[in-house]
């Protein structure tokens, strides 16, 4: 089985190598690019409810407010 091997390196190597070093290169960024695109969502998400909770409070505070004076 090495010998099958070493004979298809020999024989095409350098495009072998050359097409699956662009891929892992390629698919490496592509994937890195996918997860930083989930992270930055999820934080928008969450910033997102975060106001909404914090303008909730604040409308709360001013029906409060009203209803003192």
């Amino acid at each position: 089985m090495c010998w099958l091997l070493m004979q298809v390196i020999k024989a095409n190597a350098p495009y072998h190598m050359s097409f699956f070093i662009i891929v892992i290169f390629m698919g490496s960024f592509y994937l890195v690019n996918l997860i930083l695109a989930i992270v930055a969502m999820s934080y928008d998400d969450c910033r997102k409810q975060d106001q909404d909770a914090a303008e909730e409070e604040l409308a709360v505070g001013r029906r409060i407010c009203d209803l003192e004076f």
